[in-house]
């Protein structure tokens, strides 16, 4: 395809339109449209596999200590639901087949050591990979889903952490 063709009348590149940033709510707006944006996530849905919320339940609300919640809308068989600050976790038991090893679901904590130590003690193993400006561990649950659990640092122990004499030898 010809260059000139492949770039829109404006002289911009053919193709979807690009979100960018909602300068009023931090959502993502579509250009050209309006009304139509993304306000930010409702729920994540993680898959367990047919019997695994018994299992589901220990990891999520005693090691994690995460909130169950229960609404009769939501509420089925093989179905949990808990709180999370910007919305709720799904899971749901249902045929299972894996997940992707680069999936993951972020949450940020507080407590992040003593949450550490809990799971430790439960037998999960832990991966340690602290950020310069945050701790951060990653969990795998009882069924394979990848966790990332992060505590950003405080702002005197990022004020610390700076820099604040550089001497150069040449």
């Amino acid at each position: 395809m010809r260059d000139d063709i492949a770039q829109g009348a404006a002289g911009r590149r053919a193709g979807p339109p690009q979100a960018r940033p909602d300068p009023l709510g931090g959502s993502l707006a579509v250009p050209g449209e309006r009304g139509a944006v993304i306000r930010g996530v409702d729920h994540v849905q993680l898959p367990v596999p047919v019997g695994g919320s018994k299992q589901a339940r220990v990891f999520y609300e005693e090691l994690l200590g995460l909130r169950e919640l229960r609404d009769p809308a939501h509420d089925r068989p093989g179905s949990l639901h808990y709180a999370l600050g910007w919305g709720r976790l799904d899971l749901r038991e249902g045929m299972y087949s894996g997940v992707a090893p680069q999936a993951h679901l972020a949450l940020r904590v507080d407590g992040l050591a003593a949450i550490t130590q809990r799971l430790r003690r439960a037998g999960v193993v832990v991966d340690e990979a602290p950020l310069f400006d945050a701790g951060r561990i990653y969990v795998v649950d009882p069924f394979g889903n990848r966790l990332e659990l992060i505590e950003p640092a405080a702002r005197h122990d990022l004020e610390q952490r700076h820099v604040r004499d550089v001497r150069i030898a040449i």
